[in-house]
């Protein structure tokens, strides 16, 4: 039952997690509604009221529906944001005024309305709308208190009551829908900290490792550098530690800031126009004898095209993007080859990085590009590393406007790939 609500909410308003809390509300608020006064029309229908009050629900509900398309599908957020505060409260005013809903729980559905919209502002906007709320109730409730049936009155009590009987009803579905959303949220939200701090204390420890092995390196082989009596082989063999020590610890420590900076929002991209082929041949010769030294083979297919392909993007982004997937794959490949390049699809660049490594099971194909998953302690498959390179690679691609996914069977490596508008 949990799963086919999340299909429909998901369905219906899109997933929670790629949208911001604001438009998802909206897109929720709009959505029900609408549908409030749809059902509204049709009761008020039952109920024989005249035409106007007709008229004034359906009218109502398709404009929240165009405004529920707006922000479902396209990128409108404002003009339904505005619309539905302001445009809400002046109709459900009206509604009130002729006295077509007055004498049914009108003054309930204009207090929850106006709590939920009030969701979408903040800063002086806030507070303007809650003196504009509270005065807007008591000048409605002073009219209903004071001239309950000055304007109109139900033709009898019977359809009086099918009207008090149907608003109740469709306010308590939706209070009861929204509860509930809200209650899942919560829980997902809940689950994604425990988890999130589960992680991140993992990586603290982690990290102390990371940080504590190279540097015994460097502190223990410097040391030892001391001893005059030691050969010229020695200290060559040792300032090689050292170096690759430092280098180690150098590759840590920018992970960290760059994961800072995701962070914090602070990534940005320099765009300018960058050499394809120039980047492709960088990477062979960089990476070309770590390949070798393990038996295997670097190929780049894409190295002897006569053709120049050049794409508007981050260098070094790209660079980085490269790199991290090339060495991931140098990391957990044992033999075969290791592959990359790319192919025009579109108005796209697709890269890509194959190898034929220890590949990754289904249920974390997914995984693998949060942050600091290799940190989880019960993480079996975790090697040498702080766990930080994919999440920086995946926030880099989508920096640049492009996608990441990876295509894998366990045992018999794995297929990268990513794609940049040129």
């Amino acid at each position: 039952m949990i799963k086919k609500t999340k299909y429909l909410s998901d369905l219906l308003f899109g997933k929670r997690d790629s949208i911001t809390s604001q438009r998802y509300f909206v897109r929720l608020a709009t959505f029900i509604a609408a549908i409030f006064s749809l059902n509204l029309g049709f009761f008020h229908i039952l109920s024989s009221l005249n035409s106007d009050a007709v008229i004034l629900a359906l009218t109502t509900a398709c404009l929240l529906f165009v405004l529920y398309a707006a922000v479902r599908f396209y990128s409108f957020l404002l003009v339904p944001k505005i619309v539905l505060t302001i445009g809400g409260l002046v109709i459900l005013d009206v509604a009130f005024y002729i006295k077509y809903l007055s004498n049914g729980p009108i003054l309930l559905f204009i207090l929850i309305f106006s709590a939920l919209i009030l969701l979408l502002w903040d800063g002086k906007a806030l507070m303007l709308l809650l003196v504009f709320y509270f005065l807007n109730l008591c000048v409605l409730f002073y009219i209903d208190y004071t001239a309950a049936t000055a304007l109109f009155e139900y033709p009898s009590e019977q359809q009086r009551s099918i009207d008090i009987f149907t608003s109740f009803f469709i306010y308590t579905m939706l209070l009861v829908s929204l509860l509930y959303i809200f209650k899942l949220d919560f829980l997902e939200q809940k689950k994604k900290a425990i988890q999130s701090d589960k992680l991140k204390s993992a990586f603290l420890a982690n990290m102390s490792h990371e940080i504590r092995t190279p540097m015994n390196g460097i502190l223990g082989f410097s040391d030892l550098l001391r001893n005059p009596n030691l050969s010229g082989t020695k200290q060559q063999e040792y300032i090689e530690i050292i170096d690759k020590s430092g280098h180690r610890m150098l590759n840590v420590i920018n992970d960290i800031i760059d994961i800072s900076q995701i962070e914090s929002g602070l990534l940005k991209a320099t765009i300018e126009p960058v050499s394809i082929r120039r980047q492709l041949d960088y990477l062979y010769t960089l990476f070309k004898a770590d390949v070798e030294a393990k038996g295997m083979q670097l190929r780049c297919l894409n190295l002897e095209e006569t053709e120049e392909v050049v794409v508007i993007t981050d260098e070094a982004k790209l660079l980085v993007i490269l790199s991290n997937l090339i060495k991931n794959a140098i990391k957990y490949s044992k033999q075969g080859a290791i592959e990359f390049g790319y192919v025009v699809k579109g108005n796209c660049l697709e890269f890509y990085v194959k190898d034929n490594g220890i590949g990754i099971v289904t249920e974390r194909q997914n995984a693998i590009f949060e942050r600091f998953v290799q940190a989880d302690i019960d993480d079996v498959q975790a090697r040498q590393g702080a766990g930080l390179g994919l999440s920086i690679t995946k926030a880099y691609v989508e920096l640049l406007g492009g996608n990441i996914w990876v295509e894998s069977e366990f045992g018999a490596g794995s297929k990268f790939s990513f794609s940049i508008p040129l």
